[in-house]
This record gives C-alpha cells, structure tokens and sequence, in this order.
C-alpha cells in the first residue's frame, strides 16, 4: 500500500502527541481525519509521479483527539538510479498562526461593526455632534473629524479650524485645556440647537 510512513522527525511526533514506535508503519491516511483524506491520496500520487507538492493545507489528528493544521510541501524521493523510494514531506504547524489570524479577523469584523454604527447614529443624529482632534492639546488649530450630517446645516464646511466655527474662541480653547487638564484621551463635542 502507498503512504505508509517510513521514518518521522521528533518534531511530527511531538505535533502528533504520539511515541515513535505508534508511527512508524502507519499509512498516513491514518493520521488525517477523513475529510483530509482525498488530499493526502491526490499529493502521494502527485509526488511519486515527480511532482512537487507545495502549499497543500491538511489537518492532522493528535493522539488527544485535537486536529492541527499543516501547511505541507512534498516531493518524491528517489535513490541514484532514478526509482522511486518514496515522498518526503515537510510540514509546518499552523494552528497557531490561523487561530491568531482569525481572532484578528474577528476584531477587525468588531471594529469595523462598531464604527459602522457610531457611523450611522452620527448620521441619523438631528443634534450636531462631532469629534475634534490637534497636533497638541495647546495648539490653536482643533479640526473637526467625524461628524453628524446635521454638522454641515449648521455649519458652512467641516475644513476649518475649530475656532472658526464658535463665536467665543477663547470659551472654547478654556473648554479644550479643561478636558487637557483632566486627561481626556480626545474630545467630542455636541451642539444641541
């Protein structure tokens, strides 16, 4: 039969969970859970016909049970008379890797989610709301960021220093050293008419 393994590296067996001696002898098939199966067939078939097998996503079985991600590239292995002996595959454990990514995923899926609402009520809002932001907390020159759409019927343009846009500048700087004062990470601000 194809596929039996042969020899294994101490590192496979510690991926596996599993002594050398329950290895050695075992059609890979074995280790793959059933849905990975066809895979493995097409990659051996592949490699002992000379191909090289690159990038092939597999999921192996440990001893507990648990399945861990490889990503495997094989090739044949052939002795100084050209025949075939067998394929030598190498493998990298991604499990790791792929959890993390797709807990990122999810954050990035959290964030984006949050900031299409934020987005949406500040759209959907009749009072003018907006977030301002400066090189520096003493600096003269506050910008609008986001807003409510109800910013711009109040407001001739968003693309003007902050101060512009009150008529007691100096009220309003007093209000931006307070939030300064009381270690406010950024400041959004509200016009209720």
């Amino acid at each position: 039969p194809r596929g039996i393994v042969a020899m294994c590296n101490p590192s496979f067996l510690s991926t596996l969970g599993m002594k050398r001696e329950a290895v050695i002898g075992l059609e890979l098939a074995e280790l793959v859970p059933p849905e990975s199966r066809p895979a493995v067939k097409s990659m051996l078939d592949a490699a002992l016909l000379g191909q090289s097998v690159e990038g092939l996503d597999l999921h192996l079985s440990t001893s507990g049970g648990n399945r861990v991600e490889i990503i495997l590239n094989a090739t044949v292995r052939k002795d100084k008379s050209g025949r075939v002996l067998g394929v030598v595959g190498v493998g990298q454990d991604v499990t790791q890797v792929r959890r993390q990514e797709a807990e990122a995923e999810n954050l990035i899926r959290e964030k984006d989610t949050v900031a299409d609402k934020y987005a949406r009520a500040l759209d959907n809002l009749t009072d003018v709301v907006f977030e301002v932001s400066a090189a520096s907390w003493d600096s003269k020159d506050w910008r609008v960021g986001e807003h409510s759409a109800s910013f711009l019927q109040l407001f001739p343009t968003d693309d003007a220093p902050l101060l512009d846009f009150v008529q007691e500048p100096e009220a309003m700087l007093h209000l931006l050293q307070s939030a300064r004062d009381a270690n406010f990470a950024h400041c959004e601000m509200g016009v209720v008419r």
